[in-house]
């Protein structure tokens, strides 16, 4: 594992001080003298952390691990297409790739392996059970399980039937891949984005491929969270910004008054696995536009949540 330890010694380096936060999504500015007001009765932390972002996220155990469960050898480290990535590459009996890639600076392992369509599909794993393998998984990938949000997400099954030329369906549907996610908590916070690991799982509980984006982060600055007032003043001022999202909102230019129904803190974890220094907590906002008459319009703002006051939570 010599030659691992030294490619995991490459890191980016960290800016000093806290860069500019910045929110994902178009500019709001809300019409001049609006009635904004807050109807959320969910209770906010009386301060939060800025987490600076560490360049190694994976001890040389987990590498290791890695390679073990998804059948690596010393002898399979390719040339990696990223100077701070770690690639094996091997082939199967039946000369299958598999590929596992690691990028320890932003916390992230892929790996993925060519289906055979060929074996009779046989001992896929009940949803349970997949949720009990993806957690051993993650405990040999050295995540602390008790940052794991509380609910895993099931549901990312991939599925066979089968059809005759005439398309009438001649077996049942099966599931051929079953796939579980979990989302990340920081400090009991959940994350802007709602998945960090994905794994599924074939015939007899066969890893097929998994995805894990989990960033080794420390804490830097705790800061005030701001009271549903200020809240209300950065929505005013042009502050908040619209992520992306569905429907149709072009009548929030017209809108009279707003009301934020809910108030969720998040972490904010980048765009992909895109590099960052630091992780600030934001308020995500669920809103509601009286657009005239007895109509309303839901929708969601991105909006900054600390005061520049230090504290500690």
């Amino acid at each position: 594992m010599k030659s691992l330890l030294f490619i995991l010694t490459i890191a980016a380096s960290l800016s000093s001080s806290a860069e500019s936060f910045r929110l994902e999504g178009q500019p709001y500015q809300p019409p001049t003298n609006i009635d904004i007001v807050c109807q959320a009765t969910n209770v906010l932390p009386h301060g939060l952390w800025i987490y600076k972002v560490m360049p190694e996220a994976f001890a040389a155990a987990a590498i290791s691990n890695a390679m073990n469960i998804c059948h690596f050898q010393k002898s399979d480290l390719a040339q990696p297409p990223d100077k701070n990535q770690i690639v094996f590459k091997n082939k199967n009996k039946l000369n299958q790739s598999h590929v596992l890639f690691i990028t320890p600076t932003l916390g992230g392992m892929d790996y993925n392996s060519q289906w055979d369509y060929k074996i009779p599909v046989e001992g896929v794993p009940s949803s349970d059970e997949a949720e009990t393998l993806a957690r051993d998984i993650l405990f040999q990938l050295g995540i602390d399980r008790s940052s794991l949000a509380d609910k895993v997400q099931k549901g990312y099954d991939d599925t066979s039937t089968r059809y005759d030329r005439q398309h009438n369906q001649v077996s049942p549907t099966q599931v051929i891949r079953r796939g579980v996610a979990f989302a990340r908590r920081i400090d009991g916070i959940p994350l802007s984005d709602s998945r960090c690991f994905l794994i599924h799982f074939g015939i007899h509980s066969r890893i097929e491929d998994f995805s894990l984006f989990w960033r080794n982060i420390q804490r830097y600055e705790s800061r005030q969270v701001l009271t549903t007032e200020q809240i209300i003043e950065m929505i005013k001022s042009g502050k908040a910004v619209l992520p992306e999202q569905f429907g149709d909102l072009t009548d929030l230019n017209t809108t009279k008054r707003l009301a934020v129904t809910k108030i969720t803190p998040r972490y904010y974890n980048g765009v992909g696995k895109e590099a960052l220094d630091f992780i600030y907590p934001y308020a995500d906002l669920e809103m509601t536009a009286d657009t005239g008459s007895t109509n309303t319009t839901t929708f969601f703002l991105s909006c900054p949540i600390l005061s520049t006051n230090a504290t500690n939570p």
